[in-house]
C-alpha cells in the first residue's frame, strides 16, 4: 500500500500539461457527476416524498377536522336531526343565558326555567335555534318580574334523557 502513493505521483509527473489538465478536468467533471447524482438527486426526490406525505397528513388531518365536527353533531342531535339537551344548553350559555332549571313535563318535552333573562338575548338565542337548527320552542311562558323577564321554554322536539336523570333537578 505505501507503493502506490508513490506510483500515481510518479506517475502523474510523467504527464505533460496538457495531460494533466485534461486528467484534473475528467476528475472535476467526475466528481460534480458523483455529487449531481449521488447526493443531489436523492435529496431531491426525498424532499418531494417528504412534501408529499405532508401535504397528504395536511389533508387527512383537516378531513379527520371535519369528520369529528360532524360526529360532535350527530352525537348532540336526536333521531330527527335536531339538536340534542346539551346542544341546546351550550346555545343558551353561548348567548349569555343561565339555565337555572330543566325538566321533562308530562309528555316527555324537555322545559327550561330562566329566572332572570333580558327580552333582547333571549329572543336572538330562540331565533338563533330556528336559524342554525331549525328548531323552535313548542312553549313560551314569559313573566315580568323586577326589570326582567322569568321564562319557560318547552322543546318537546328534543331526545327523551329522562330516562339517564340527565336532565332531572334544576341545575344546569
Amino acid at each position: 500500500m505505501n507503493g502506490q502513493p508513490r506510483r500515481i505521483a510518479e506517475w502523474w509527473r510523467a504527464r505533460d500539461d496538457r495531460e494533466r489538465t485534461m486528467v484534473a478536468t475528467m476528475l472535476v467533471m467526475l466528481a460534480a457527476f458523483a455529487y449531481w447524482y449521488a447526493l443531489l438527486t436523492p435529496l431531491r426526490y426525498l424532499r418531494d416524498a417528504a412534501r408529499a406525505g405532508y401535504d397528504r397528513a395536511a389533508a387527512d388531518a383537516t378531513a379527520v377536522r371535519g369528520l369529528a365536527s360532524e360526529l360532535r353533531l350527530v352525537r348532540e342531535r336526536d333521531d330527527r336531526g335536531r339538536p340534542g339537551t346539551r346542544a341546546l344548553l351550550d346555545s343558551a350559555a353561548d348567548a349569555g343565558i343561565a339555565v337555572s332549571r330543566r325538566r321533562r313535563d308530562e309528555h316527555g318535552a324537555l322545559v327550561l326555567g330562566i329566572d332572570r333573562v333580558q327580552s333582547e338575548p333571549l329572543f336572538a338565542w330562540l331565533a338563533g335555534l330556528r336559524h342554525d337548527h331549525g328548531i323552535g320552542p313548542d312553549t313560551l311562558h314569559v313573566e315580568r318580574r323586577d326589570g326582567a323577564l322569568r321564562v319557560e321554554v318547552g322543546f318537546d322536539t328534543l331526545e327523551a334523557a329522562a330516562s339517564t336523570g340527565a336532565d332531572a333537578g334544576d341545575g344546569a
